[in-house]
């Protein structure tokens, strides 16, 4: 796991951690997407492919949780620090 350390400041602040939301993810509770966004990461845990899920912290803070398609990673960080994640971390 590869934490965004404003997230985790996100996280803490609330009084919560990475792990709780880790173990959502890795057994298929996607979050916040949308039906369809759910659907499709059913079908990328299946095939794989790349997964995406996306929670709030007690305080309302949004974060999105990432495994690449292989497995090997998985990262926790907040929208707008995705963008700065190397695509092939995230693929």
């Amino acid at each position: 796991m590869f934490p965004d350390f404003q997230c985790f400041t996100a996280l803490h602040d609330s009084d919560q951690t990475a792990e709780e939301f880790l173990e959502k993810h890795e057994f298929g509770d996607w979050g916040l997407l949308p039906i369809d966004h759910k659907k499709a990461n059913d079908f990328n845990l299946s095939n794989g492919f790349k997964l995406l899920s996306v929670y709030k912290t007690a305080h309302g803070v949004k974060f999105l949780v990432l495994t690449n398609a292989d497995r090997s990673k998985t990262f926790v960080c907040l929208p707008d620090e995705y963008q700065q994640l190397q695509l092939d971390d995230c693929e």
